[in-house]
């Protein structure tokens, strides 16, 4: 019985621990504004590259470079947002940090 007691306290005593964690956390992010934060707010986009129905492979010096673009919807015809990444392609698959890292509205 003593045991459990024990293990229910330091059950307790984590969950206490987390919850702290996670709201000293979100206070930090809480404004809202990309310029105080800490970690930079970048999106990682997966794709996959192929040509001629073959996947790409380019990596070190043969890495491509990939302009990015982000539009307001089907129709539109100039982006709100782009971004150039250079990114490694590994058997056709690549991933690429987007973020406040680039060019906007180009």
């Amino acid at each position: 019985m003593h045991d459990r007691r024990h293990t229910t306290l330091l059950i307790l005593l984590v969950g206490v621990a987390l919850g702290g964690v996670a709201t000293l956390t979100l206070s930090a992010l809480a404004d809202g504004d990309p310029a105080t934060d800490d970690v930079p707010r970048l999106i990682p986009y997966q794709g996959v590259l192929e040509l001629n129905g073959e996947p790409v492979h380019a990596t070190g010096a043969d890495a491509l470079a990939i302009r990015f673009a982000l539009y307001t919807g089907p129709e539109a015809l100039e982006p709100v947002y782009t971004q150039d990444v250079t990114v490694e392609v590994f058997g056709g698959r690549f991933t690429a940090p987007l973020g406040p890292i680039g060019r906007s509205g180009e």
